[in-house]
């Protein structure tokens, strides 16, 4: 579970790693979306990263916004997606909480 307080701007940091170890993610595009349970279709938000730097290095750092994150507290689905071409790999998925804040 993700625990992020409302109106945050975190980074969630995504280790990708297959059989071998590292998974070199040259080439793949990553995508984390948020959404208030897996049957609805309107997402929350989306973090779209085209370009990882550093690759060869499996890791992907999504970047939030407070836009992002400034959500009802309560428990939320997500996943995590590569793309590349015409492949698609879900690699992640869970839950984001969002905390009430206290400072605002």
């Amino acid at each position: 579970m993700i625990i992020i307080y409302r109106g945050d701007t975190p980074t969630i940091e995504v280790n990708v790693t297959d059989d071998d170890g590292v998974f070199d993610l040259t080439g793949w595009a990553a995508t984390l979306t948020c959404k208030i349970n897996k049957s609805t279709l309107a997402t929350l938000f989306q973090s779209v990263i085209a370009n990882i730097p550093n690759p060869e290095e499996g890791t992907i750092l999504f970047e939030l916004t407070s836009d992002n994150t400034d959500l009802t507290p309560r428990e939320y689905v997500y996943d995590v997606q590569l793309t590349k071409d015409d492949k698609v790999h879900t690699i992640l998925e869970g839950i984001i909480q969002i905390k009430e804040d206290i400072t605002k």
